[in-house]
């Protein structure tokens, strides 16, 4: 069986530079918006922003386990810098503990 870095299928295994995370995962004003209005709870603006930036680099969904940390702190880094009611230490919290997360349980 072909292994899934050989398919044509994207997926979050590869490596990406600084650039390229920035590029791909750092939300606009429209998705920070998105998430303003429809993220609910303490940690619900960082799971709905990195399931909506994952979702549209790969084109499904992922489970937040899967995500590599450097994508989840450049969103995480963007919701803190856009004041979406994220503060840096559950930023922080967040990306080291993502176990944590009840949707992971």
């Amino acid at each position: 069986m072909t292994t899934l870095d050989r398919t044509a299928y994207p997926h979050l295994n590869k490596p990406l530079t600084e650039r390229e995370l920035a590029a791909c995962y750092t939300l606009d004003d429209r998705e920070k918006a998105f998430i303003n209005h429809n993220a609910r709870g303490d940690r619900g603006p960082l799971v709905l922003a990195i399931l909506l930036k994952t979702r549209q680099q790969l084109g499904y969904f992922v489970p937040l386990t899967q995500v590599p940390v450097p994508v989840t702190r450049v969103v995480a880094d963007t919701l803190w810098r856009s004041n979406h009611r994220v503060c840096s230490h559950e930023a922080n919290s967040w990306t080291s503990n993502l176990e944590a997360l009840p949707c992971l349980g």
